[in-house]
């Protein structure tokens, strides 16, 4: 999951560096890839939350 929203966010990046400004361009990518790798974080975080509690609760 994690390799499939690095490339999509790569394949976003080419034509965001052919606005006016790449600076800002790359400041958003920044931006962007940060966003996604957090909610990647949290996911797993909480996936894992739910597994623990599971087993908790079987246990």
């Amino acid at each position: 999951m994690d390799f499939m929203l690095i490339s999509t966010i790569e394949s976003i990046g080419p034509s965001s560096s052919r606005s006016p400004d790449p600076v800002i361009g790359k400041i958003s990518l920044r931006i962007l890839v940060l966003v996604a790798l957090e909610s990647v974080l949290l996911a797993t975080n909480t996936l894992h939350k739910k597994i623990i509690i599971r087993t908790q609760i079987q246990n």
